[in-house]
């Protein structure tokens, strides 16, 4: 239930941030883009800081939202072992760079976007793993695609 009212709190949060697009923003491919940093305090403000392990659905999180890792901690184990704010934003750019944007890229190729549009999909990635077929299956997507309207 928890899982689901987050990808329905991601997805009404996409819709809104598309309604509020200046109408003048230059469109190009997900391949010229990374996430900027409004996407990235629009992912810190959605997931919050927490300074220790707690458990987030199917394993153990840390900081803002990012897998627990480094130690011994059985998946889970919260309060195991801690994290500064500092740190965990380190942790967390660095899984959006090499794990998120390349998926949001992978699945969204040739489709043109604006930089709104891609950290929306970023965010969702994030947010929900971003398996093989998340974004490239999510409303946004086909909206961009033109196969919904």
């Amino acid at each position: 239930m928890k899982k689901m009212k987050r990808v329905i709190s991601v997805a009404l949060i996409l819709v809104l941030m598309l309604s509020n697009l200046p109408i003048n923003i230059a469109a190009i491919t997900s391949a010229d883009l990374s996430i900027s940093e409004n996407g990235v305090s629009f992912i810190c403000s959605l997931e919050g800081f927490k300074s220790t392990c707690y458990s987030d659905n199917t394993q153990s999180s840390i900081g803002y939202g990012t897998k627990c890792t480094g130690s011994s901690v059985q998946p889970h184990a919260s309060g195991l072992h801690s994290i500064t704010e500092g740190e965990a934003m380190r942790l967390m750019r660095e899984q959006i760079s090499s794990t998120y944007v390349p998926r949001v890229r992978k699945q969204t190729t040739g489709i043109i976007m604006n930089q709104n549009q891609f950290n929306a999909l970023v965010s969702l990635c994030y947010n929900t793993g971003g398996g093989t077929s998340i974004i490239a299956n999510s409303p946004l997507v086909k909206y961009l695609k033109g196969q919904i309207d």
